[in-house]
């Protein structure tokens, strides 16, 4: 509605405004892409730990069978697809937690098309309108075998933690734990019949390589399962102290969509890129130095490709400037091209630069979103 004596705006209709307007997209792209304050630190091997939110802390993960069905498909599909190693999940109502290996330094790729599928098999299954996920998942990187051993304890005894099983094994919606299997997954019959998604999907599940090196597989299994332990028994004395009670599993999936947690948390807390448990003090000085000459070298490759130094070369662990714009990376090898010019090919993908330059272009111009 507009104001009296005042014409509300309309966009002009005119050619050059609309091929303007086609480009703004591509615009907001690289300008995320060019205009990073802190630089996120994504490398071959790292293992993440990562929580999403739902919106308002509502219940919209709520345990069902077919959502969990759907869940359990996406997480096999979409681990396979960017090279992610899945160690530990746990779906709650109002959240998820997933611990992986990252393998090809794809894992924001990962969680976001994870995320995005979930949330529309959200919206389908419950005919939500709106979003699901808050804006950006959170993406701890476990540098010690101490950190990756309690974020696992803590991922899979989050169902006691959060009241609402007594057992985290009771818990009725995706629980995966720690264990070597691997599982063919169908595609639920929930999805579209016309769905461009592969009909079976493989949903592999391993004990940490970190923890078998540091310990050996029959200890790392032990050291699992003790923590877990533990982490159960902490929580139930808790709850206990403070005179809540648990709820059966029955209930928990019988809960509205519009509950929210009633759980407190800490406004304006800072949020960690990683987990150094148990680490020496050199070791610790040792991340920190790490942390600070990545970010000194990437302001540095960043000044120089904005003054037009293409080739010039990033720190390893950049990601954003990688894939969407495809920089060059230290740590690439030269290959002799069919012309005889010398090429750089990334070891990982085995993607010729020139290759994965014209193919982040051209994603840009799509105006595909970043997630950084």
């Amino acid at each position: 509605m507009a104001l009296a004596g005042i014409r509300p705006w309309r966009p002009p209709t005119h050619t050059l405004y609309r091929r303007w307007h086609r480009l703004l997209p591509a615009w907001h792209v690289v300008w995320r892409c060019l205009s990073v304050t802190t630089p996120r630190i994504v490398r071959e091997g790292d293992v993440v730990f990562a929580s999403a939110r739902c919106i308002q802390r509502q219940f919209l993960l709520r345990p069902n069978p077919r959502l969990t069905a759907g869940i359990r498909y996406l997480l096999g599909h979409y681990a396979n697809k960017h090279g992610v190693q899945l160690y530990a999940a746990c779906v709650m109502s109002s959240h998820l937690h997933l611990v992986y290996r990252d393998q090809r330094a794809r894992g924001p790729y990962f969680l976001r098309d994870f995320n995005r599928a979930v949330a529309l098999l959200v919206q389908a299954l419950y005919d939500w309108r709106g979003g699901v996920f808050e804006h950006r998942p959170s993406q701890v990187r476990l540098l010690t075998p101490e950190s990756v051993l309690a974020k696992i304890a803590y991922t899979l005894a989050n169902p006691v933690e959060s009241g609402g099983v007594s057992r985290a094994a009771k818990w009725p919606g995706l629980w995966i734990p720690s264990e070597s299997r691997t599982a063919e997954v169908a595609r639920p019959t929930s999805f579209a019949p016309t769905s461009r998604l592969p009909e079976r999907a493989k949903l592999e599940v391993r004990v940490p390589d970190a923890l078998i090196e540091a310990y050996g597989e029959p200890a790392a299994r032990r050291q699992l399962a003790q923590a877990l332990a533990r982490a159960e028994k902490h929580n139930r004395r808790r709850v206990a102290t403070t005179g809540g009670t648990f709820r059966s599993p029955r209930l928990c999936a019988r809960l509205p969509l519009t509950s929210r947690s009633v759980r407190g948390e800490v406004r304006g807390r800072r949020k960690p890129g990683y987990s150094a448990l148990g680490a020496s003090q050199d070791r610790l000085q040792a991340i920190r130095d790490d942390n600070r000459v990545f970010r000194q070298r990437y302001a540095e490759s960043l000044a120089r490709f904005r003054a037009g130094e293409r080739d010039y070369l990033f720190p390893t662990g950049t990601f954003a400037m990688r894939w969407s714009l495809a920089v060059a990376i230290e740590g690439e090898r030269q290959i002799p091209g069919d012309d005889g010019r010398l090429l750089r090919q990334d070891a990982a993908d085995g993607i010729p630069l020139d290759v994965r330059r014209r193919s982040g272009l051209r994603s840009a111009l799509r105006g595909h979103w970043l997630l950084t």
